[in-house]
């Protein structure tokens, strides 16, 4: 018998390059999600902690699968498929795949990685699309120093020739400014911060030159119930007063972000990679959850001797995000 989770048939090369899992409700209704170069694989549940699953579907019609994503959006209550192909020529990025796959892909807008979450507070879950390129065809795809799309869910999904939400540095409210190779949507994860009942925006910027070549940036843009995303937004750097260490050229602070409610307090923390801290060792910050959102106040540093792995060049402690193909 196959060892649970292994790909069934072909869909192994770089399989688990990327991740997901979403649970609306028991058996089938709680999805994971696994990309991979010849294509994704899906598990659905009863899951069980001997590692069995009820099914396992392979996707290769969408081959070259770069990153996944899973989320509610036109609220069925049912897991909908995200798959983001690897850099394609001619585009800022790669394809967005919605369900159905075959459909083909959305119309407007690409990127190279994907995380969901309501940002309205409608009910229906949004898509968050981090394409950091510079544009490939200016005017047509990407953006000077990066972007992120967001598509907003409705009764009827994301609609193909929906028209996303463009974020950058330029946009009012958002802090520093668009310049080039920042790789602003390098990383991305949403997630309500402050429990407002609206999912905030995380957006790393690994290559952003904060005073300091490609030292690294992680935005926060909250969500709105209407008006215009992007006022209220804030910034962190290793410079930030509070966080541990400083920031130094090349550290890539933002390599990839996270968040969750670890001490179970009901404020979720919000956690940052360095993968080119120290010479490429790797480090993680850990920022505690606070009324309004993530606090600098309080925040640790993860080292790689830390947690027992050796303080020495490409030890990547917290992965290595994007920072492969950007």
């Amino acid at each position: 018998m196959r060892p649970p989770w292994r790909p069934a048939t072909t869909a192994g090369a770089y399989y688990g390059l990327d991740v997901a899992a979403l649970g609306t409700g028991p058996g089938a209704k709680t999805e994971v999600l696994v990309a991979g170069y010849e294509g994704s694989m899906r598990f659905m549940g009863p899951f069980s902690r001997r590692g069995t699953y009820g099914e396992a579907v392979e996707n290769r019609d969408t081959a070259s699968v770069g990153s996944v994503a899973l989320g509610d959006f036109d609220y069925a209550g049912l897991p909908d498929e995200v798959a983001l192909t690897v850099r394609l020529s001619g585009l800022s990025g790669g394809e967005v795949y919605v369900d159905s796959v075959y459909g083909g892909a959305q119309q407007m807008g690409n990127g190279l990685i994907a995380a969901t979450g309501d940002v309205n507070g409608d009910g229906y879950a949004d898509l968050v699309v981090g394409d950091p390129d510079e544009p490939d065809n200016p005017g047509a795809d990407g953006a000077l120093g990066g972007r992120v799309l967001l598509w907003y869910g409705s009764a009827h999904g994301i609609a193909r020739d929906a028209k996303p939400v463009q974020l950058t540095q330029n946009t009012p409210g958002v802090p520093d400014a668009s310049e080039k190779q920042d790789n602003f949507g390098g990383a991305v994860a949403v997630a309500d911060l402050n429990r407002d009942g609206l999912a905030d925006i995380v957006v790393g910027a690994p290559l952003e030159d904060t005073g300091k070549r490609n030292a690294g940036q992680v935005t926060v843009i909250p969500g709105r119930r209407t008006g215009a995303l992007g006022r209220g937004a804030y910034a962190f750097t290793q410079d930030t007063a509070g966080i541990p260490g400083a920031g130094e050229a090349e550290d890539s602070f933002g390599t990839t972000v996270a968040v969750g409610d670890i001490n179970k307090d009901g404020k979720p923390e919000l956690f940052i990679s360095a993968a080119e801290e120290d010479n490429a060792t790797g480090a993680v910050w850990v920022l505690p959850g606070g009324t309004d959102g993530p606090t600098a106040k309080g925040s640790s540093m993860i080292t790689a001797p830390s947690v027992g792995f050796p303080q020495k060049d490409s030890t990547l402690l917290g992965g290595n995000g994007l920072l492969g193909v950007i």
